[in-house]
């Protein structure tokens, strides 16, 4: 009995060694603020730094529906390979699109949908190779 004792207070005296020599985990009263990006270190620079994260992204960021591969469109909330596909086949068969409003017409592409990838979208000019399409010679007709 003596010696079982004897272990446990062995144990007891390795685990405090244990968590005074690692230290124990302590919370903090006034935990460290993230540190401040240039920019918002000027009174109202904060602010002005969420406005511009905030604002529209820039038209570079944005994807072409006209230009865009499959592989392009798949990176779209929502979209997958099939509806990508989809897109891509809408386009060959009517031509570029004029807007972006015009992805409704794409089986599976609805009003929410559109709407969710509406900011990340744009309707640039035709691709090359893309002039000459079916939808302007049926106007041109």
């Amino acid at each position: 009995m003596v010696r079982s004792l004897l272990i446990k207070l062995g144990i007891l005296a390795v685990a405090a060694v244990l968590v005074v020599w690692i230290g124990w985990p302590q919370q903090q009263d006034d935990p460290v603020p993230p540190p401040v990006p240039p920019s918002a270190a000027q009174p109202g620079g904060e602010v002005q730094a969420l406005a511009r994260q905030e604002a529209s992204p820039r038209p570079s960021a944005l994807l072409d529906l006209n230009r865009a591969t499959a592989e392009d469109l798949q990176r779209l909330p929502g979209i997958g390979a099939v509806l990508a596909r989809r897109v891509v086949e809408w386009r060959t068969a009517h031509g570029p699109f004029r807007a972006v409003e015009e992805l409704n017409s794409v089986k599976g592409i609805g009003s929410k949908k559109l709407e969710r990838i509406r900011p990340l979208v744009t309707v640039g000019p035709q691709a090359p190779g893309l002039k000459g399409s079916r939808r302007a010679s049926r106007e041109g007709a």
